[in-house]
């Protein structure tokens, strides 16, 4: 039936339904399903990021206070993070990752992973290397050609593949003749 629905009574009785502007309104404290039936299809490609960008990196907030409310709660925790805080600016998650890996290391029971490309941590992380193991996957240089062997080496990685790639393609010429 056109513009009705049937919800099963449980599910009705623990669950909150509001309206909610995207645009205009702040975010919710807390969610776990947030459901937009068709709406992103009406919104052009900048007003879809402003929107996604908040509720990416709110995600990401709530699932790393919930980690380390595990990690303070049980004592023992396992997690793993891909490029942590990746939904702000780079100083604002250069500071928010040193402060959450250098907390993290307080946590002796637990094994956290975290990868990132953010490359002033390692000046941090090297000052607190009895408490934190730093790894990278390999990769080579053949002639000028990246090659990842997907080998676990001890360490951080300098090899910049981007700038290589950028200068290999000729990029920084094209824009210096600009």
């Amino acid at each position: 039936m056109y513009g009705a629905a049937s919800i099963h009574s449980e599910l009705k009785a623990n669950t909150l339904f509001s309206v909610h502007n995207l645009i205009s309104d702040t975010m919710f404290n807390e969610f776990q399903l947030i459901t937009c039936r068709n709406v992103f299809i009406y919104f052009e490609t900048l007003l879809q990021e402003k929107i996604l960008a908040p509720l990416h990196f709110m995600t990401e907030i709530k699932s790393l206070k919930s980690v380390v409310t595990e990690a303070v709660n049980t004592k023992k925790c396992f997690a793993v993070f891909d490029e942590l805080f990746r939904g702000t600016n780079v100083e604002d998650a250069l500071e928010i990752s040193k402060t959450t890996i250098l907390g993290l290391t307080k946590f002796s029971n637990s094994w956290f992973f975290i990868s990132t490309h953010l490359h002033q941590l390692k000046e941090i992380i090297m000052r607190h290397d009895d408490k934190i193991g730093t790894r990278f996957i390999e990769c080579i240089l053949d002639n000028d050609n990246p090659v990842f062997t997907y080998k676990l080496q001890a360490g951080w990685s300098d090899l910049k593949i981007g700038q290589l790639l950028f200068e290999r393609e000729g990029l920084d010429r094209l824009l210096a003749k600009q």
